[in-house]
């Protein structure tokens, strides 16, 4: 899985779809649109990016710092939002801000966003209202067995139900536990 990249801008796009060439090889990231607009072909970028595999799609997704590209694993732990809304969401609100609207339960805030409805605002509030204080170490590992998961396919809520009866302090201990809890 890909965490993170640095390299040099060789394409940029008004939709955020970037070009960064790491080591000879070009990389298309998807980021915010902002965030591309603010790049430079020839200069370099670092980008924290979350790996989205599917069965028939590689993608990537970039981010200026750790704390977004958190954010936007956290929307697709949400039902009904894939990487366009989470995307979206991180184009209008800004980490700390979108963390302020969700504590508030001001769905019409994320409401406002170009894509994101009224029922999809109301269920991000709803399924991130409890995680939008800073994680812990012990987090950092659920986050890991959260990827490991998503990258096996299982379906993003089946990932949330089986976090929850894994133990946060060993990876591999949390790993098998929520395989188990996953399995038929």
């Amino acid at each position: 899985m890909i965490g993170w990249l640095r390299g040099t801008v060789r394409a940029t796009s008004p939709t955020g779809l970037l070009v960064l060439e790491v080591s000879g090889v070009g990389y298309e990231v998807q980021t915010p649109p902002a965030l591309a607009a603010g790049l430079r072909i020839g200069e370099t970028a670092e980008l924290f990016v979350h790996t989205l595999v599917r069965e028939d799609e590689l993608s990537l997704f970039g981010f200026a710092s750790a704390e977004e590209r958190d954010w936007f694993r956290r929307l697709l732990g949400v039902a009904g939002v894939g990487a366009k809304t989470a995307l979206a969401l991180l184009s209008a609100l800004a980490p700390k801000e979108l963390a302020a609207a969700i504590a508030q339960g001001d769905a019409a805030r994320l409401a406002r966003t170009p894509g994101i409805g009224k029922k999809t605002a109301e269920r991000i509030v709803l399924e991130l209202r409890d995680k939008t204080e800073p994680q812990h170490v012990a987090s950092g590992v659920l986050e890991d067995v959260r990827l490991a998961l998503l990258n096996l396919g299982y379906k993003p809520r089946e990932v949330e139900r089986a976090l929850a009866k894994a133990p946060p302090e060993d990876f591999e201990a949390a790993l098998k536990a929520a395989l188990k809890a996953l399995a038929p």
